[in-house]
């Protein structure tokens, strides 16, 4: 017997056992596998595993076994005619991956110098805010996801709120580090400070180190960038993700390397399963290298070749597939789609379109060029303008690249879909190119030697603007993203000695994460922020512009507002007490 059959073969036994195994899981009912699970919980009963999760682990107990048989027997029955062809695809990646390898590192070597003090800046100018007090969504997010084991989170998904990939990379550094808040920020962090040197190689990849240069410089300084690269959510690495995923882009069409292409699907895979909204920036790319496609001829030059439609199709349909892959557990256990997609998308009342757009627009841009002056605006628009129309450096056609970044963004427009404006963060890094690339091609009109000098003034002064707003303003320190109550250890700890039943904390959003975040760290019990009982202290701890009648109406308490009386009154946070009395909040 060959290697090969022998390979074969043994491949066929395990598809074999693991559908005996599926099938003998369908087979089981629902009375003995709660048996067994009921000593393992905590309390002695695992009230969490129900009849219709048994039904839902049944189905797609069956449904995996009736798969793995089918290609079992597809298998055993193609093997013989496709044996040829798998193993010169396998032999072609080998010596792709190699040349990939290669390529990487000797634009490393070429760069390093660059990279590195890129990195080194990043991560200087970040770190200086890791230590902001915990923001509601972070905080949120590790409460109810990252701070459980990993099968909790990639299954757990009743809201929006769980961005897996990033929550899995906060749980692991939570394991190593700790549940701080700068141990908590790391994934973001490392994403946020990656992204920088990431947008150098982006911009020197389509067009030259110009670009990438003075893309790196306004990415380094842009206030949202660095806003969530110390926010534990997972728009940072989505951000890192996307410039990756057209980095792989560009090298498979300009050489058809399989490795690249598996790059490029890996990117995409793993940005929707950190934020769903990866799907626009994949929506770009793939348009993207469709059009190239289209364009690209075949050996007669009469029809576009079609082997690279296929490419694209096989990325596309292979991206798909992985994605229902890691969203699985999810769509198993308990969040139809349209929970998955419910950050990406709220569909708005077709009123009048043309104002949604306009009005999606305006926040968008709001977010993206947040605290840059109106003048510094100017320029930039200007640039990106000078991008698309004068004659530049760059290796590809910014035009193309230019449209395929606005369809996503025109599609949400038509279909009525308002994204919040963070959706549209991975933007930053390519206006950062196109303001480079306008830049570069408005100085081809001096002379050469005149070139490097006003390039080189006009990065100093964009920088000297930019990191001087973040110094003065500290707009990062003052952001209100995602949600903020700074006070929310100061109250915790004010009021530790006190905290103890019958006293209870009641609150929303943005106090209710950070201050049991800060309790939890204090070594407090949950319990505090139990729902309130019969003849217990009540604590409300309200946010600027919010009062106790709205706490109690958002949480459809029966109390009266008028019960409570101001305890303390700070500019950032009012704490209402009500004395214990008889009776209990319905």
């Amino acid at each position: 017997m060959s290697r090969t059959t022998r390979s074969t073969a043994l491949f066929l036994l395990t598809l074999g056992l693991g559908t005996l195994f599926l099938v003998a899981g369908w087979l089981t009912p629902f009375e003995t596998v709660r048996a067994q699970l009921d000593p393992l919980s905590g309390d002695g009963t695992a009230d969490r595993y129900t009849p219709e999760l048994h039904r839902r682990l049944q189905f797609a107990a069956l449904t995996c076994g009736l798969l793995m048989s089918a290609t079992a027997v597809a298998i055993r029955v193609l093997a013989p005619r496709l044996s040829g062809r798998v193993h010169g695809l396998l032999r072609r990646l080998v010596v792709d991956v190699r040349t990939l390898r290669v390529e990487i590192t000797d634009t490393f070597r070429a760069n390093a110098v660059v990279l590195i003090g890129l990195t080194i800046a990043a991560a200087g100018l970040r770190a200086c805010f890791l230590d902001l007090p915990m923001r509601y969504d972070e905080a949120h997010s590790w409460l109810e996801y990252a701070s459980f084991p990993s099968y909790v989170i990639v299954a757990k998904y009743d809201d929006p709120n769980n961005h897996i990939f990033h929550n899995l990379l906060t749980h692991l550094a939570s394991l190593v580090c700790g549940s701080d808040p700068w141990a908590l920020r790391l994934p973001a962090f490392m994403a946020g400070v990656l992204l920088v040197p990431a947008t150098y190689l982006l911009g020197t990849a389509f067009c030259d180190r110009r670009v990438g240069g003075f893309a790196a410089l306004l990415a380094l300084a842009s206030s949202p960038l660095i806003d969530y690269s110390v926010n534990s959510r997972g728009y940072a690495l989505l951000c890192l993700l996307t410039v990756l995923a057209w980095l792989a882009a560009l090298h498979w069409r300009q050489t058809r390397n399989l490795a690249a292409a598996l790059c490029l699907i890996a990117c995409g895979v793993l940005g929707l399963w950190t934020v769903p909204t990866m799907l626009y920036s994949l929506l770009s790319i793939w348009a993207w290298l469709g059009w190239s496609a289209f364009r690209t001829k075949n050996d007669y030059g009469s029809e576009p070749d079609r082997s690279n439609w296929r490419g694209v199709a096989a990325i596309i349909l292979l991206t798909a597939m992985g994605a229902c892959v890691v969203y699985a557990p999810v769509l198993l256990l308990n969040a139809p789609a349209d929970r998955i997609l419910g950050e990406s998308s709220g569909r708005a009342e077709r009123l009048n379109p043309m104002m949604e757009v306009a009005s999606m627009f305006q926040g968008a841009a709001s977010l993206l060029w947040r605290d840059v002056p109106l003048p510094l605006i100017g320029f930039f628009i200007a640039m990106i303008a000078a991008a698309l129309v004068l004659p530049n450096p760059c290796r590809t056609d910014l035009r193309r690249v230019a449209i395929a970044l606005a369809l996503p963004f025109l599609l949400t427009g038509v279909l009525g879909i308002i994204p919040p404006p963070r959706s549209w963060l991975y933007m930053i890094p390519w206006l950062g190119v196109l303001t480079a690339a306008g830049t570069v091609s408005w100085l081809s009109w001096i002379s050469i030697r005149r070139q490097s000098m006003v390039l080189g003034m006009v990065e100093v002064t964009t920088m000297f603007v930019l990191v001087t707003i973040l110094i003065a303003r500290q707009p990062i320190r003052n952001s209100n993203e995602t949600g903020v109550f700074p006070a929310a250890h100061q109250i915790i700890l004010e009021l530790k000695s006190e905290l103890t039943p019958p006293l209870r904390i009641v609150a929303v959003s943005p106090a209710s994460s950070p201050l049991v975040y800060y309790a939890r760290r204090e070594g407090l019990p949950d319990s505090l922020f139990a729902w309130p009982q019969s003849g217990d202290r009540i604590i409300i701890a309200t946010a600027p512009g919010q009062t106790p009648a709205d706490i109690l109406h958002q949480l459809n308490m029966q109390i009266s507002a008028a019960e409570f009386h101001a305890m303390r009154i700070e500019p950032a946070f009012t704490l209402w007490e009500r004395n214990p009395k008889a009776g209990a909040p319905e």
